[in-house]
């Protein structure tokens, strides 16, 4: 069984958007790729591989400390760019449950610009 595709009404658009460095374009870009069940669990996969949820010990050293603060920094900003808030988030990956929601629980189900779009969505206008 293949997971549904979303829909995006002008691809050349959205490219040439996020060619402009759109941000809206680029909140919709990580919409696309993290709105289905495959971009979830890569992103639970994401979040989990960089802590979050794990307990540091004491001894960390300060480099190890930074290293790790930054790996989880670009794993919340993908979260945050994809649209899940993080208390889910959190919560999936301390229970493994690979649920991530957000302001909309299957982007990839609807058509981008359509009535049930993302508010974070390209506007061609």
């Amino acid at each position: 069984m293949s997971e549904a595709r979303p829909i995006i009404p002008d691809p050349e658009g959205l490219i040439a958007a996020l060619r402009r460095r759109d941000e809206g374009a680029l909140a919709q870009a990580y919409r696309i790729c993290f709105g289905g069940e495959i971009g979830r669990f890569v992103l639970a996969s994401i979040l989990a591989d960089a802590g979050l949820g794990a307990v540091r010990g004491g001894d960390f050293t300060g480099e190890a400390r930074a290293y790790h603060d930054g790996r989880l920094d670009n794993a919340l900003t993908i979260m945050n760019r994809a649209g899940f808030d993080q208390f889910s988030a959190t919560t999936t990956v301390l229970d493994e449950s690979d649920q991530l929601k957000g302001r909309d629980d299957e982007r990839s189900s609807g058509a981008f610009g359509g009535p049930d779009a993302d508010p974070g969505a390209l506007n061609p206008s």
